[in-house]
């Protein structure tokens, strides 16, 4: 834009040059009108520059959704097209991953994480669902990186989110696995639902699909104690569960260690199952996440 503003410093030298003494009331009155036409031009030329600017940068985000669209498409892409989605979007084909998957309730608060992450310099890729949205980024574990400040945020919202993702290769499983977290969430969750904090409610979810009860053994011997017991004995084997400490289940329900142990021993006396040994008690783990 300054080259063509400097037309008027050549126009207005040529017109002097071309102007006689006489002409010196006539360049003064006109002299706006020559500034107001080449700077009349020189908008014209940004606004056009602007626009095809606009234009470039919309259709290379076209082609790079396309890219993105094909990595979540029914068939997976074959190797040599890994290859070109990694160059086009500009990343390595065999770097770590995050991908995180919300669902169209719980979206929101994901673009508005993305939103962020993007203004810091994360480079994050998106793509919309009929039921949500999916998003993948670099992973990066370095203090302080734009990359790892992401992963944070998103692990406190409600979604479903898959870290160290080997790839490109393995972004299209992964990106099924957080979906399939993010429609575990519940409205008392409050952070990300992953394979650590949520394998149980997700195999408990796969089980219930095929309409066998997990455990209805279990409840049918616990409606054989009353109810007051049942709830001792229950409350004992969930704390249990959770903490996997005899000693530390105890201080949490301000009971003496033997008390606890009791009401275990009991649990195993009404059910058969031993929570002491974690191939019994992972049934019950899986049925009361």
């Amino acid at each position: 834009m300054t080259a063509i503003r400097i037309d008027f410093t050549v126009t207005w030298g040529e017109l002097m040059a071309l102007a006689g003494p006489g002409d010196a009331e006539l360049l003064v009155r006109r002299a706006e009108t020559v500034w107001q036409v080449v700077d009349s031009y020189a908008a014209q030329t940004q606004a056009t520059y602007i626009a095809e600017r606009q234009r470039m940068a919309q259709e290379a985000s076209s082609v790079r959704q396309g890219h993105v669209a094909t990595m979540f498409g029914p068939v997976s892409p074959a190797p040599e097209m890994l290859t070109r989605i990694a160059d086009e979007l500009g990343i390595d084909e065999d770097a770590p991953l995050v991908v995180a998957a919300a669902t169209t309730d719980d979206a929101a608060a994901l673009r508005v994480v993305i939103a962020a992450a993007s203004r810091r310099g994360t480079e994050v890729f998106t793509h919309p669902l009929p039921d949500g949205l999916v998003a993948f980024w670099a992973a990066d574990d370095r203090p302080g990186s734009a990359d790892r400040e992401a992963a944070e945020q998103v692990r406190n919202i409600r979604c479903g989110l898959v870290e160290q993702v080997r790839g490109l290769a393995d972004l299209r499983v992964a990106a099924q696995a957080a979906r399939a977290l993010a429609s575990l969430v519940e409205d008392t969750d409050q952070q990300a639902l992953t394979m650590r904090n949520a394998w149980a409610r997700l195999a408990r979810h796969r089980l219930s699909e095929t309409g066998v009860p997990v455990v209805p053994d279990v409840e049918a011997a616990l409606a054989q104690s009353g109810p007051a017991e049942r709830a001792r004995v229950e409350e004992a084997v969930r704390s249990y569960l959770a903490t996997g400490s005899i000693a530390q289940s105890a201080d949490q329900l301000f009971c003496h260690r033997n008390t606890l142990m009791n009401r275990l021993r009991r649990f195993t006396d009404l059910t058969g199952i031993d929570v002491t040994i974690p191939q019994q008690a992972a049934r019950l783990v899986v049925a009361w996440s």
